[in-house]
């Protein structure tokens, strides 16, 4: 700065002062090869303007250097995050200085073509995007759109911007980064992520661009766009199979209606082919045609047939085969080739050698094209194989249900336990799987006709119903001299609330809880109000009906009469089961309220002041309420005050547990409490975690997703008079407020 800069009560010799001190401090800083350039320089402000001229002038060398700069700019192992980013907002500064422009390249936003995709739309003027060939378009309004996912999860794109003029729609990568999504693409296929989750896919196109698989979802109707329904409507082929999966492996004979009905576009045969996930829905024994190729063989034991032994006991079968292996392995010549079970074998050895690798324990293994999955239960591996691209998760549950039938047997699954009932290990195997398909894996039913004791199983015995007809969850003969039916209707409320009030996630999880003791084999038909059951009827739905989603059923429902009509009938269990599991993601009003305030004194004293109000009608109550607050983990000497209920200080968990065992509809109550605090945190100190806020609760006799049961009937040859009974109850799931 010049003299004229000079503060009027500082002197002439302290400001020269001043000067020289600038000026010395600036050339410390300077390299050698610097230095020889401002060493004419005799004040400081003359020093600064030579440095600004050689290094932050306009001109092209220094824009090439200040962007080497910018681009070579990596963060290292170790480094400091907030001084790495000082660096950086100092590169984009310094670049600025010289007139660098930043531009963004891609689409900066989503944008969409069509009006009539918008969930919620709103007519507003946002100016023009301009396009790659410098055309300039108008945004006329902006909303959401709600796209349907390749696995059936509905995302919402917020912030679309409608531009009638473009020719596709396009999704902004830079927008789903923003909103915490990871993507990567390999192989023509893109792939985003949020943490492990796959959330959307989508396959490049020709052109350079992935076309995303989806559903657009308009009103109450999903709109398919996806890329391969519209090349194969172009180009005229049968998209049987493509509404087959859409409609989520529908029957022949309901596509056949809908096709007469012409409500299936460009649907020709209604004929499908052998759909092995049916199957192994249905749990039922299917037969297997006789492969009709000739054999590809060409050498001794290439292909082995069958050969017969005769033995006294099942226990004889492996010692028989080492004996045929190594005669036949003699007189040939020649190695047995490895099948997938020999195959097994050997890499379920190297697995148990490596078991304190940590890279090893993934339940799921990928080796020389064999899928090996295997569980763990004491010291007992259960492993299976498959050459093809099978259900992991099926697979799993099968071994876990291997697992509860062997326990059922054994009391206790042990190596021991197996090697002394090998013959009825081997027996329940036969009978849980046959070609690869799991079949009856109810430990009751099985313990009918598979006896632990050997001399009981020499007796010739009648197979039980269960095993002969489609019902294997249930016996015949059961008897009782009152038949009763209870349904509970059991929904648990999930809600995360943020600071500033708005509900970031809200969820309804329900499930209906069956207890049965009726006689015979009944057939029971269950009505709830679905709204695609009523509007089928014809029947008015204001305010009646729900939407009902995720929806999980019990085997015994049979499931074309639900595709077919929406009614649920089946042959229930005898005892307690789960007949129908559900999710509701609608937004849901928190039914309990908790608002806070914390006022700190001195630093040596807090005080706290929560309000709690329910939000439902005042003819439900709810009970057993519990609220837990978080406090300092060093508060001491609690002063506790309520209006209703009783607080305590729980130290182990850190918080105020507030207890109300009855909480009717429409109320509001106080609490508060005083602590001290013994330690004065300083002021660089890390500040407190801060959690949430807890609410548990229940509410008899009531339903937040309005779920009612229209009727339940009981149907038995025998003509008897059953008593059904249903209650509901709501509870709190995941129910956190993060008001701090």
């Amino acid at each position: 700065m010049g003299v004229e800069h000079k503060p009027e009560t500082m002197s002439m010799e302290a400001w020269n002062k001043a000067g020289l001190k600038a000026m010395s401090l600036i050339e410390l800083h300077l390299s050698d090869e610097v230095t020889y350039n401002v060493m004419e320089e005799t004040t400081a402000r003359g020093t600064w303007e030579k440095l600004e001229n050689l290094y932050m002038g306009k001109t092209l060398s220094n824009k090439i250097f200040l962007k080497d700069d910018l681009f070579n700019f990596r963060m290292e192992d170790g480094d400091d995050i907030m001084e790495y980013l000082n660096v950086f907002n100092c590169c984009i500064t310094d670049l600025l200085r010289v007139k660098v422009k930043f531009e963004e390249e891609g689409c900066s936003f989503h944008m969409c073509a069509n009006r009539f995709w918008f969930d919620t739309y709103e007519k507003k003027d946002r100016g023009e995007v301009r396009m790659g060939n410098n055309v300039a378009c108008k945004v006329i309004g902006i909303g959401t759109v709600k796209v349907k996912m390749y696995d059936d999860i509905i995302c919402t794109f917020g912030n679309v911007r409608h531009i009638p003029a473009l020719k596709k729609n396009l999704i902004s990568l830079g927008t789903l980064d923003a909103s915490g999504l990871t993507y990567s693409s390999s192989g023509g296929k893109i792939k985003i992520c949020k943490g492990l989750m796959v959330i959307m896919q989508g396959e490049k196109l020709p052109n350079n661009l992935y076309n995303l698989l989806r559903d657009t979802v308009s009103g109450e109707v999903v709109v398919s766009t996806t890329f391969k329904e519209d090349s194969m409507t172009n180009s005229g082929e049968d998209s049987t199979h493509l509404w087959y999966l859409r409609l989520g492996h529908m029957s022949e004979r309901a596509m056949e209606e809908l096709h007469k009905r012409k409500l299936l576009k460009n649907m020709e045969t209604c004929k499908l082919d052998f759909c092995k996930y049916c199957v192994l829905g249905k749990q039922c024994k299917v037969s297997f045609k006789l492969a009709k190729k000739e054999n590809r063989t060409k050498g001794i034991l290439d292909y082995i047939h069958s050969y017969v032994y005769f033995m006294r006991n099942k226990s004889e079968v492996f010692e028989k085969f080492k004996e045929w292996k190594a005669e036949v392995e003699n007189q040939t010549g020649r190695k047995i080739n490895p099948n997938l079970n020999v195959q097994a074998e050997k890499f379920f050895g190297k697995l148990i050698e490596k078991e304190g690798d940590p890279e090893t324990q993934d339940p799921v293994v990928y080796d020389k094209g064999v899928s090996y999955m295997f569980i763990q239960h004491n010291n007992v591996f259960l492993m299976t194989a498959s050459r093809q691209n099978c259900n992991a998760a099926s697979l799993l549950s099968f071994l876990h249900r291997v697992v509860d039938v062997l326990k059922h047997y054994f009391e206790e699954l042990e190596e021991e336990s197996l090697r002394d009932n090998f013959v009825v290990v081997y027996e329940l195997l036969d009978e849980m799987m046959d070609y690869g398909y799991p079949q009856y894996t109810e430990a009751r039913i099985l313990s009918e006709f598979i006896k632990t004791d050997a001399y009981r199983m020499e007796v010739t015995q009648r197979p039980p119903m269960a095993v002969t007809n489609a019902v294997s969850w249930r016996s015949e003969g059961i008897r009782y001299k009152k038949n009763e039916v209870f349904l509970d209707v059991v929904e648990s409320v999930n809600i995360l609330v943020n600071s500033n009030g708005q509900i970031i996630r809200s969820d309804v999880v329900g499930a209906l809880k069956m207890r049965t003791y009726l006689s015979g084999m009944p057939e029971c038909k269950l009505g709830l109000n679905d709204r695609v059951l009523l509007e089928a009827q014809g029947r008015a739905t204001k305010g009646k009906a729900i939407d009902l989603e995720d929806i999980k059923f019990h085997q015994c429902v049979r499931l074309a009469r639900f595709e077919n009509d929406r009614t649920i009938s089946f042959i229930p269990p005898d005892g307690a089961f789960d007949l129908m599991n559900y999710r509701l993601t609608t937004q849901v009003k928190p039914l309990i309220w908790v608002e806070a305030q914390i006022e700190r004194h001195s630093k040596s004293r807090i005080e706290i002041m929560v309000k709690a109000k329910s939000q439902f009608k005042e003819r439900s109550t709810a009970t057993s309420v519990e609220i837990e607050i978080p406090i300092p983990a060093d508060a001491i000497n609690p002063i506790v005050r309520t209006s209703m209920g009783s607080a305590a200080y729980a130290p182990e968990k850190d918080a105020l547990i507030w207890k109300i065992k009855s909480f009717p509809g429409g109320k509001e109550y106080l609490s508060r409490a005083e602590f001290g605090l013994p330690s004065v945190p300083s002021e660089d100190s890390m500040p407190d975690k801060k959690a949430p806020i807890r609410v548990k609760f229940e509410i008899p006799y009531f339903t937040i997703s309005g779920i009612q049961v229209r009727y339940l009937k009981i149907i038995e040859k025998s003509g008897y008079d059953a008593s059904p009974w249903v209650r509901s109850i709501t509870m709190a799931g995941e129910y956190e407020l993060r008001l701090f």
